[in-house]
């Protein structure tokens, strides 16, 4: 191989947010944002990483040590 395989990469930080709250024993609610402040950045090489992502849902238990 002509490249080195060492140091590809550049260094990079991300700043990542996440929150969930239970309504019920068996419902919550959740929110993630990941790369809260945009930063560029290749997580693999050669492969650019989104610049904003946010994810949210409701969770459903079913069944559970409660004996629902």
């Amino acid at each position: 191989m002509l490249l080195p395989n060492r140091n590809l990469a550049a260094a990079y930080q991300k700043f990542d947010l996440s929150a969930a709250y239970a309504i019920k024993p068996f419902i919550t609610v959740y929110t993630s944002i990941e790369n809260l402040f945009s930063e560029h950045y290749d997580a693999a090489f050669g492969f650019p990483a989104l610049p904003f992502a946010i994810r949210s849902g409701v969770r459903f238990m079913l069944g559970g040590a409660n004996g629902w």
